[in-house]
């Protein structure tokens, strides 16, 4: 209605590329997109540059955003609920402006997701009534004590009885608090996959890099390295270029510290997969046939 045009981005493609681009905008993308691809930038001369997610933003990254926006003369909205996620990178940008900055943000303070008890019990989660809500949950029969030898098997197949009975488009999804014990749920789980003849018989292993989530600071110190480990660049560096990976020999050799700024480590580790396998991207990147892939 003020006569500006809307750009919307996110920090994951997930949302960026996919629910912004379906619900909101096709232009919608990456704030690494936003920031690096700058034959857009006359486009938003003057516009307005929406950030959803923004929670999920550092403070580096959104420190360059208000200077892009600076630089361009546009106004920049962030959307997000600093509760529900942290930032994968250092800082957090979001909090930060409500508690240090003193910005007032707009509430969205009624729930609209869920409905009548659901709903009683997730605001009272949300209030830090931790007690009240799973007394809640526990009354709408939700919460259910399973003895330890027992819980991987009753995780497996309530798991392939959501899966069979799922319509197209539908997830099923087992959260765990650890990855120790998400390992063991996805053992049993597949194996009950594969008892329903959901997954093949025929089963493959792969070569894995688990990200080790070291700070720039953390990547400059050779202590930090472990034998084997892999470092993978994330853009051009003196010597190597993007995407190029490097293994490590005894402690950090090989590694050019200096540019800890300009790759990430990975441990290197293994998956095995078999037909009717479900794969998480946790990277993006192309397919060898060309096709896009997001994390």
């Amino acid at each position: 209605e003020g006569g500006r045009e809307v750009f919307t981005f996110a920090p994951s493609a997930g949302a960026g590329r996919g629910v912004l681009r379906e619900e909101v905008s096709e232009k919608s993308d990456t704030v690494a997109f936003l920031l690096k691809n700058e034959r857009m930038h006359p486009e938003l001369v003057g516009q307005v540059i929406w950030i959803d997610e923004a929670g999920l933003v550092g403070t580096t990254t959104l420190r360059q955003v208000f200077e892009l926006a600076g630089r361009l003369d546009a106004r920049v909205i962030l959307s997000g609920d600093k509760r529900q996620h942290g930032s994968v990178e250092r800082g957090a940008a979001l909090r930060l402006l409500e508690t240090e900055a003193g910005l007032v943000p707009a509430e969205l303070t009624k729930i609209r997701r869920q409905s009548g008890e659901y709903r009683e019990a997730v605001q009272a989660l949300a209030n830090g009534k931790t007690e009240e809500g799973f007394a809640k949950l526990n009354e709408l029969g939700w919460i259910h004590e399973v003895p330890a030898e027992e819980r991987y098997q009753r995780l497996a197949a309530d798991y392939v009885a959501a899966v069979s009975a799922m319509q197209p488009g539908q997830k099923a999804l087992i959260v765990s608090p650890t990855h120790r014990e998400a390992d063991r749920a996805t053992v049993a789980v597949r194996a009950a996959l594969r008892r329903a003849k959901r997954l093949g018989k025929e089963e493959r292993t792969f070569a894995t890099l688990e990200r080790t989530n070291l700070t720039t600071a953390e990547r400059a110190d050779p202590l930090a390295y472990d034998n084997g480990d892999v470092i993978v660049f994330n853009q051009n560096a003196k010597g190597f270029t993007k995407g190029e990976r490097v293994a490590t020999g005894e402690g950090a050799r090989g590694v050019p510290l200096e540019q800890a700024g300009k790759f990430n480590v990975f441990h290197t580790g293994s998956i095995a997969l078999a037909p009717g396998d479900e794969i998480r991207l946790t990277a993006g990147g192309e397919s060898a046939d060309g096709h896009r892939l997001n994390n």
